[in-house]
């Protein structure tokens, strides 16, 4: 996992096997046994509950929940790499993460959970494009009424779309019956739409049945989320693979109807400091924003802020999710080879899109 993560020309068969295999702990949530008894009779009676009183217990859940402090993997990833790069005489030669050398990666994603989200889908994308940003909507199959001439419209004008779901009743992971049951309809769904991409609703996850998805990338595993249905994360800022096929894209930034509904806060202060920490790690910034919550309570100039802030960065690839994962594949298939006079170059499908890096024990600091 250290390997397919550098990508360098050299190969750390020394790596502390402890602190690896803390990291493959880390990236499938192997303790996470996803909802709980509760959680499942909470789903099962959701209907029947009001709205504002989903909102209020999950307040009240907030309120006494304690982050207990947060790190990517992508430190453990650093901490070897630093103690390899010592045993090394010569120079340590990688892919860099993003084309072109950006420094990091931004994705826009929209989840339309409702009829009156899907409403307001256009209006939303129009906010995006004035920041010179497309973005991806997640549509719910049998959840709404879908009109497809909006899809057309997005699709013409250089969005994408990806599936959420089903529907939206938090049951697709109640079993794993249910799970491939459901499975053959929301496929059938991503080739009406010619989706590439697939979001579970509520993010709730399981990656053992998940690694038969067909899908070329997913967005189900928080990066850390304390505050969600099924909470935890995957810890890392950067995309990896869930199956053979399937590139996760880890949501790393915290949703609008967490920092506004469940937390109540009126400013993007956490916003723009994960973006500075994502920023300093040179990993992917994910966010959700919903147009079925956006749009209420002087809360657009919030997310016209955090655009604003993430323009702001200059050398930030802004990219749709399908793109992503089509780089990160490449990037995967892709190599560092030393010619007879030991200079590196790039073998492989990322062609003059990649950029080598090089580090050493002294540039770690």
């Amino acid at each position: 996992m250290i390997d397919r993560f550098w990508k360098g020309n050299v190969q750390f068969e020394n790596a502390d096997i402890n602190k690896v295999n803390e990291i493959t702990d880390i990236l499938f949530e192997k303790d996470n046994k996803g909802l709980s008894r509760s959680k499942k009779f909470y789903y099962f009676l959701k209907p029947l509950i009001p709205r504002f009183m989903q909102i209020y217990f999950r307040n009240l859940i907030a309120k006494n929940i304690s982050e207990n402090g947060y790190n990517s993997v992508e430190i453990i990833y650093r901490e070897i790499l630093e103690q390899e790069l010592k045993k090394l005489n010569n120079p340590f030669y990688f892919i860099w993460f993003w084309p072109k050398g950006y420094k990091m990666a931004s994705v826009i994603t929209h989840d339309v959970e409702t009829e009156r989200g899907f409403k307001k889908v256009l209006k939303l994308a129009g906010i995006d494009e004035k920041f010179g940003i497309k973005s991806s909507f997640e549509f719910v199959p049998e959840g709404y009424k879908i009109d497809y001439g909006i899809f057309d419209e997005l699709r013409n004008r250089g969005f994408e779309i990806a599936v959420h779901g089903l529907n939206h009743d938090g049951k697709l992971f109640n079993s794993e019956k249910m799970f491939k049951e459901r499975l053959p309809k929301i496929e059938k769904y991503a080739e009406e739409w010619a989706a590439k991409g697939f979001r579970s609703p509520a993010l709730l996850r399981n990656p053992l049945w998940m690694q038969i998805l067909n899908f070329e990338w997913d967005s189900s595993f928080p990066d850390w989320d304390p505050y969600g249905p099924q909470s935890g994360g995957c810890r890392t800022l950067f995309p990896f693979f869930i199956s053979k096929k399937t590139v996760e894209l880890p949501v790393t930034m915290m949703q609008d109807h967490t920092l506004f509904e469940i937390l109540r806060l009126n400013d993007i202060n956490i916003w723009q400091k994960k973006i500075d920490y994502i920023y300093s790690l040179s990993g992917l910034a994910n966010i959700i924003v919903h147009p079925d919550y956006i749009f209420g309570n002087n809360r657009l100039k919030f997310y016209c802020k955090y655009l604003d802030y993430l323009k702001s960065k200059n050398d930030i690839w802004h990219i749709l999710p399908r793109e992503v994962s089509c780089w990160w594949t490449k990037r995967d298939n892709s190599s560092i080879v030393c010619d007879k006079n030991g200079k590196p170059c790039i073998k492989g499908p990322v062609g003059q899109e990649g950029t080598i890096k090089c580090l050493s024990s002294n540039t770690m600091h």
